[in-house]
């Protein structure tokens, strides 16, 4: 249920019984020494991708930029501003549910806060005008529960034990465990900062160097499962 390979006529055809689509949202961002920058929208497509397989409905391409605010000034990493990342999802809320899409689910593995709050005031702004299509906010975050912490050894931040775990298992040629390290860095909780790296070394918030495959291949399932359950009690009528 790929939208970007269907015709449209397959797309207008498949609207008359099924209304529910998954927008996902990743980022291009530095993730240490030993992950590529398309991490995020990589897990962002593939957990999506595997959902909606198992639930039969659409999914539209995966927007592969997020805001990225402690890792601006790390090369390769680009972040929007605020503002263009809610004007962009305003647009395409806007637009699927013209197209008539009445569910409209973004879903984002990037999960700062400024990201959430875009993604959720986009949503508020296009919910506040029309009641046209329902719109749903989820993020990976949301889906991490006691199961999947029990599978990890340390505290999860940011191309961290599980972000690389997850990727060994969905991409092991692009990550270098021989690069991975363990990094805390002491950033100022409340300065306010345009990028963390004076702070940090690899970008890494956690411990990367107790990631394997095997965990990813059990916490992809288990991620898959919850959003599949979360999706399926959007989609139950309320009594």
């Amino acid at each position: 249920m790929l939208l970007e390979e269907m015709s449209w006529n397959i797309v207008e055809e498949m609207l008359e019984t099924v209304k529910t689509i998954i927008l996902p949202y990743g980022s291009c961002e530095a993730h240490g020494f030993h992950a590529p920058l398309f991490t995020d929208t990589k897990l962002a497509f593939e957990i999506a991708n595997k959902a909606a397989e198992e639930l039969n409905v659409f999914i539209a391409p995966v927007i592969p930029y997020g805001i990225c605010r402690t890792t601006r000034g790390f090369s390769g990493t680009l972040s929007l501003s605020f503002d263009s990342l809610k004007i962009l999802t305003y647009d395409l809320i806007k637009e699927l549910a013209e197209t008539g899409f009445e569910e409209i689910i973004l879903f984002t593995a990037h999960c700062g806060k400024s990201q959430m709050i875009a993604l959720r005031e986009a949503g508020f702004s296009y919910t506040k005008n029309s009641h046209k299509s329902k719109v749903f906010l989820v993020s990976a975050a949301d889906l991490v529960d006691e199961r999947i912490k029990k599978l990890t050894e340390s505290p999860l931040y940011h191309a961290d034990e599980l972000e690389t775990s997850l990727m060994l298992f969905l991409e092991p040629s692009l990550v270098n465990m021989d690069k991975a390290v363990k990094e805390t860095p002491q950033v100022p909780k409340y300065l306010i900062k345009t990028t963390g790296r004076p702070w940090m070394k690899s970008s890494v918030l956690g411990d990367a160097t107790k990631a394997s495959y095997e965990k990813g291949e059990k916490i992809f399932n288990l991620l898959v499962d919850n959003l599949v359950q979360i999706i399926k009690d959007f989609q139950t009528p309320l009594m």
